[in-house]
């Protein structure tokens, strides 16, 4: 129960820091997260994979919100930002009024060609992009704010954070009930309701397997061990 409230701790704690984090950092001004979020607006452009070759002749479909990476690192100030850190972000960003301006004086900034054909596209793997490129997708079905697609973009990374964490939170318990279980010789563990009820439930499905693997139902025994390293089935 101890470990299951500390990886619980853990996930929640590391999750409302990145959350923090989305909404904080202003616009673009993580590091090389320009040329990041242009390699995921040429895909989200696109609706799809892109070849360097094919950008010249691209179009963006019609009715397709586009939070074009160039008039957002104006807006942002991000040239004048960057590396600076007394330098602070525009007047009035965080509120609902930059983000509303940002919004309405949305305009296209450089050529189609430019904007589907971005330098990280010819040497970055597209996993990622692709993922955070379907994000944005769906967050189009619900607003055509350049300021939300770009929020929604870094919320993925957020989401993937909590699940590695959740992820590896399950992988050390699941090792930490091994370690139980190995050295149950030594602790005197005999019977199963002195164990955590999830490893109880993995038990179970050790029976249904012996079961399968030997056609023999594995009822009255228990667990019993023969040294601190291996674990065998033996009759109550």
């Amino acid at each position: 129960m101890k470990s299951r409230v500390m990886v619980a701790a853990v996930v929640m704690a590391s999750a409302a820091v990145a959350i923090a984090w989305v909404f904080f950092v202003p616009i673009l001004e993580a590091p090389d997260e320009t040329v990041h979020f242009e390699y995921v607006t040429a895909l989200y452009s696109a609706g799809g994979l892109v070849a360097p070759r094919d950008a010249a002749r691209l179009t963006i479909p019609n009715g397709r919100p586009i939070p074009y990476p160039k008039y957002l690192e104006d807006q942002s100030a991000v040239a004048v930002i960057a590396e600076k850190p007394d330098v602070k972000a525009p007047a009035g960003y965080g509120a609902a009024t930059y983000y509303d301006s940002v919004d309405r004086n949305l305009q296209p900034v450089g050529t189609s060609a430019q904007l589907f054909n971005p330098p990280l596209l010819r040497y970055y793997p597209f996993g990622y992009y692709l993922l955070d490129a379907a994000a944005m997708g769906v967050t189009s079905l619900f607003t055509s704010s350049p300021v939300a697609l770009f929020f929604a973009a870094r919320a993925l990374s957020v989401a993937l954070l909590v699940l590695s964490l959740v992820g590896t939170g399950g992988h050390l318990l699941v090792a930490e009930g091994d370690a139980m279980l190995a050295g149950c010789g030594l602790r005197g563990i005999r019977h199963r309701r002195s164990l955590p009820v999830w490893l109880r439930l993995r038990l179970g499905h050790e029976d249904r397997r012996e079961e399968e693997d030997h056609g023999v139902a594995p009822c009255g025994r228990e667990l019993a061990c023969t040294n601190s390293t291996s674990i065998t089935w033996v009759a109550a």
